[in-house]
């Protein structure tokens, strides 16, 4: 009688082998592309929270002291006062903190990779404006 063997031959486990490469070389891309996609809905997600804070914070400047003033960037920092906990991080870069920009540099959002996010305010303008964006610009979230 043969012996009945149970083993995979070298075709077998190359076939295998070729169909598992295939199946990554799909994945991996598309795992890669969803992480970018949820870095950038973190981010957008950041920037509006903060945003309907400034101009929250605005709105209450103007109500009780009838004349309108966005916060400095040590008020948009501090815990409670513009925002309900503390500030995240910029999911880009991982940092945290406001920088102050002047407005040259809002105008075109330039960024030093100094912190996690940058400000502009100018509350002596006629309207006060103020800017607040990613400070990185790994992904162009200068631009959201």
């Amino acid at each position: 009688m043969h012996a009945v063997r149970r083993a995979f031959t070298l075709i077998e486990l190359l076939a295998v082998v070729v169909i598992l490469a295939v199946l990554a070389g799909v994945a991996i891309p598309k795992f890669i592309d969803m992480q970018d996609r949820a870095k950038e809905s973190a981010c957008k997600g950041l920037l509006g929270g903060v945003r309907a804070g400034i101009a929250s914070y605005f709105a209450n400047e103007a109500i009780t002291n009838g004349v309108g003033a966005y916060p400095t960037s040590v008020q948009v920092q501090a815990n409670g006062l513009v925002m309900q906990g503390d500030l995240a991080a910029n999911p880009y870069s991982k940092k945290f903190g406001v920088f102050d920009f002047g407005l040259g540099d809002a105008n075109i959002r330039f960024s030093n990779n100094a912190t996690g996010w940058a400000y502009y305010v100018d509350n002596g303008a006629s309207p006060p404006a103020a800017l607040f964006w990613a400070n990185s610009n790994v992904a162009n979230e200068n631009s959201f």
